[in-house]
């Protein structure tokens, strides 16, 4: 099959080309899923590829001050992500997705596959980390700019509302409390081969603040891996909100994380073995944080 490559000037006129091609068209940025898709046939090429790779608007890092201790942090959806690894915003601002693009693939792979990409796999490794903070999707489809929830988008995708999208990823946009940042905690863990470009087995990760002797506050739990959509862990939040740092009741809240945590079992874990993973390495990362003088 002859392959054509278009390449826009502008998000209207790759949207143009999305509609004339119609099924015959794939947008396409850094294409490192894309290739592993073709070269493992589990879809065929598009003959029709978009090239998003001039849009100046889907590049860059930058922050914007919103109130005296807010910030919104603006991630363009053709980043890559090895630039994300040497952002000093994401690694002052936004840790876990820090340390979650570094555990991406290897070099080669970060300095080509941008973080859009990432997302639109919809198991990206770097949606945990994102699912972690207020995310805001913003989309271009024809008519300016729309905004939507990277839960609620993910949401969809897994009830089949959106089977695939027409529409195209600018930006990220990611609200901070400064002062929550700089006197929270966080962390991210993957579980996987770090340089094979496959699924992960587990990932995992966490923002809290910790108050009023050491009671847990503003918590957020998320985990992935697999070909699993990630998801947030809000049970788990609830069970953890406002337990002591030196009073955290480990059985009770491995058991809600393996009820709630629903992966998925492929060639490389069962979904059993993914909870089990899932549940110790949150343990452990608490156990690790209450333990710490």
């Amino acid at each position: 099959m002859h392959t054509q490559i278009s390449q826009p000037k502008d998000l209207q006129e790759a949207w143009s080309l999305r509609q004339r091609f119609d099924e015959d068209g794939c947008y396409i940025s850094g294409g490192t899923w894309l290739r592993t898709q073709w070269e493992a046939k589990a879809f065929e090429m598009s003959s029709q590829l978009i090239s998003l790779d001039k849009l100046l608007e889907t590049k860059g890092i930058s922050e914007k001050e919103i109130l005296a201790d807010s910030l919104e942090i603006s991630i363009g959806a053709m980043t890559t992500l090895a630039e994300c690894t040497t952002s000093s915003i994401i690694q002052r601002y936004l840790l876990p997705l820090f340390e979650a693009c570094k555990a991406i693939a290897a070099p080669s792979i970060r300095n080509q596959g941008t973080i859009g990409g990432n997302i639109l796999t919809t198991t990206g490794d770097s949606i945990t980390a994102l699912l972690l903070y207020d995310t805001k999707l913003c989309w271009y489809g024809g008519k300016g700019l729309e905004v939507e929830p990277l839960e609620a988008w993910l949401l969809k995708r897994k009830a089949g509302v959106i089977k695939k999208e027409r529409r195209i990823l600018v930006k990220l946009q990611i609200p901070i409390v400064v002062s929550e940042v700089e006197e929270g905690f966080s962390f991210y863990q993957k579980v996987g081969r770090r340089e094979a470009f496959i699924p992960s087995v587990v990932t995992v990760a966490a923002k809290w603040i910790s108050v009023e002797s050491d009671s847990i506050q503003s918590i957020a739990i998320s985990a992935g891996g697999g070909s699993a959509i990630p998801m947030r862990l809000s049970k788990a939040e609830q069970v953890l909100e406002m337990q002591k740092r030196n009073k955290l009741y480990y059985p009770k809240i491995q058991k809600v994380i393996k009820e709630e945590y629903e992966p998925a079992t492929d060639a490389f874990a069962s979904g059993e073995y993914r909870k089990i993973m899932a549940a110790n390495v949150i343990l452990s990362e608490f156990h690790k944080w209450s333990t710490k003088s």
